[in-house]
């Protein structure tokens, strides 16, 4: 059951990092073609 619980802890992690890192990613693209306009 701890298993299980870490590897659901991990995945969401995991899922929430890559979610920051691509909103980031979003976000500076953005930030960079608004001020080469």
């Amino acid at each position: 059951m701890n298993g299980v619980v870490q590897k659901a802890i991990a995945d969401s992690s995991r899922r929430a990092i890559a979610f920051i890192f691509v909103y980031n990613l979003i976000y500076v693209t953005r930030r960079f073609t608004s001020s080469v306009d």
